[in-house]
């Protein structure tokens, strides 16, 4: 079929729009975990 692309493109194009359309903002006085589509990031201890 003409123009039709596999899933692994598609998953890429969508997945860039999304972090396009929702941004990631990070709050430097906040310790909480910082979430995203691959996972969590969680900030170091304070020593």
């Amino acid at each position: 079929m003409p123009g039709a692309q596999d899933t692994d493109t598609l998953l890429g194009i969508l997945r860039q729009v999304w972090d396009e359309a929702h941004p990631t903002v990070l709050d430097a006085d906040n310790d909480a975990a910082i979430c995203g589509p691959d996972g969590c990031a969680v900030p170091a201890a304070h020593a």
